[in-house]
């Protein structure tokens, strides 16, 4: 029962949308501008800097507090990265927001950062890498390659390998879903993969 209470929690915590209130103190309604998600990157690019960094760390935060919860409940390792998933569930379908949300980058590196620490800044390498050689596209592509590298070096680490193995599934998910009520409207099918690879419907920036 104590893990059914806590994983609701988590996604609760990961529900809470404070980057649509950091936007809205700003008189901008996130949800309605860019990608028209909650996520830090989009507060950055279309309220400010420092609100965006606010709201993505905020997001690592909740991440983390979702697994060191459960480790300190003395939950078993998948069941600490379920709950992380749940945290990033939330993040992405926020129930405040009428399931809409974030990208739940932020959150998963919290989860990632707070489970195996080494792992995640060797990954994160690669991720800079990536965006430093394709930086017209932002980090999307690195992100990939940032989960592609955590997935391969994590084998043996069981709780973040069950995290990272199972969360990329939705954050492509996401991906693909786009902005709110998009995907139906799509007529050329070659936007899929450029919202999978890119996180845009365009290679244009």
């Amino acid at each position: 029962m104590k893990e059914i209470i806590w994983a609701i929690f988590c996604y609760l915590l990961g529900s809470f949308p404070q980057g649509y209130f950091v936007a809205k103190k700003k008189g901008v309604d996130i949800l309605k501008v860019g990608w028209q998600k909650t996520s830090g990157t989009n507060v950055m690019k279309n309220v400010g800097f420092f609100e965006g960094v606010l709201v993505a760390l905020v997001d690592v935060v909740k991440g983390v507090i979702s697994v060191l919860g459960a480790q300190m409940m003395s939950f078993s390792s998948e069941i600490q990265a379920l709950c992380g998933i749940f945290c990033v569930l939330g993040q992405m379908w926020s129930i405040f927001l009428k399931f809409r949300g974030g990208r739940g980058g932020g959150v998963s590196i919290g989860v990632m950062l707070f489970l195996n620490l080494k792992i995640t800044l060797v990954a994160f390498l690669f991720w800079i890498i990536t965006k430093n050689i394709l930086g017209k596209y932002d980090g999307a592509p690195g992100m990939l390659v940032f989960f592609g590298m955590a997935i391969t070096l994590s084998e043996m680490q069981e709780a973040f390998h069950y995290f990272v193995s199972h969360v990329l599934p939705f954050i492509l998910l996401q991906r693909i879903l786009g902005p709110w009520g998009s995907l139906r409207k799509i007529k050329d099918k070659r936007i899929l993969l450029f919202r999978l690879i890119f996180d845009r419907d365009t290679l244009k920036k």
